[in-house]
């Protein structure tokens, strides 16, 4: 792709959409504090299944009514990332401004403002039209349709596929290890495949000296 190009006096004005769970907010220690009320025990985990229930070895039952008291908690009080700040201030050197990045989630609607709240909190002081709550297990293409946003990053490679098939030019997957049967060909995707312990490293390298040509600082040529 072509570095973004700017007019003297411009801001950078990359579009980036972000996924808010386990690459925002710590959804797992969360939802593990929650099954330590249910159960009465903080559960260990015992694999890498994507499945929560399977994954801490609780029961169906246990994991419904871990579910049902997050949800009785409003979805809020979730915790930022240890990255959550540098990917702040890496989202905001290219959008320019926060009226350019948005939070696409699978969460609903009316868990929103807890939502907000918590993001406001991790150091992503996005504006409330550019949270985007899709429901659980909701369909993000739409979302990305009405954003087109130049950056994409999802912890679920479901929807880093969404993001391919609207066109996003930077679909970044972050790959926690925990994918079932992981098919061969996810190698050859057209997308920065990227791991917690890199996830900055590799934006400043795969998509920053894309957009800009050099890390950080936006080209100021026409495009010809």
């Amino acid at each position: 792709m072509r570095p973004l190009t700017l007019r003297d006096g411009e801001s950078a004005g990359a579009v980036v959409a972000l996924d808010c769970d386990r690459v925002i907010l710590d959804f797992e220690a969360a939802w593990c504090g929650h099954a330590e009320k249910v159960i009465g025990v903080r559960p260990k985990r015992q694999n890498r299944l994507w499945n929560m229930g399977q994954r801490y070895g609780v029961s169906q039952r246990q994991a419904y009514d871990t579910w049902a008291a997050m949800d009785a908690s409003g979805w809020t009080g979730l915790n930022p990332l240890p990255w959550a700040e540098d990917l702040s201030a890496w989202a905001l050197r290219l959008a320019g401004e926060w009226r350019r990045v948005h939070v696409v989630t699978a969460l609903a609607g009316k868990f929103a403002n807890g939502r907000l709240d918590d993001l406001h909190r991790a150091g992503f002081p996005i504006l409330p039209e550019n949270l985007h709550c899709v429901g659980a297990h909701g369909i993000k293409e739409i979302a990305l349709c009405q954003i087109e946003p130049q950056v994409y990053i999802d912890d679920d490679p479901a929807y880093v596929h969404a993001a391919i098939r609207q066109g996003v030019p930077h679909p970044v997957w972050l790959d926690y290890g925990d994918i079932p049967n992981e098919p061969a060909n996810w190698l050859d995707w057209q997308a920065l495949r990227s791991t917690p312990e890199k996830l900055l490293e590799d934006l400043e390298q795969g998509v920053s000296v894309s957009l800009f040509g050099k890390q950080g600082e936006p080209s100021h040529a026409e495009c010809s």
